[in-house]
């Protein structure tokens, strides 16, 4: 049951902090690509926590792996 939000569901969410202000750096990309035209441009709001089917996926703006 997709798009319920009670225990026992396989929740699918995401936490953002509307207030968070914060800059696209090269340095924090993980890819080995870097190049982005997003690259220096600053942002107000940003996911903290990402839950996709009840698992913790993304916290602190780093994926987790299993």
């Amino acid at each position: 049951n997709k798009g319920i939000i009670k225990e026992g569901e396989l929740a699918d969410i995401t936490l953002i902090d509307p207030d968070k202000r914060w800059e696209v750096k090269e340095a924090d990309f993980k890819s080995k690509s870097k190049n982005s035209g997003f690259i220096g441009m600053k942002f107000q709001a940003k996911a903290e926590l990402v839950i996709s089917s009840g698992r913790l996926v993304m916290e602190d703006f780093r994926i987790r792996k299993e």
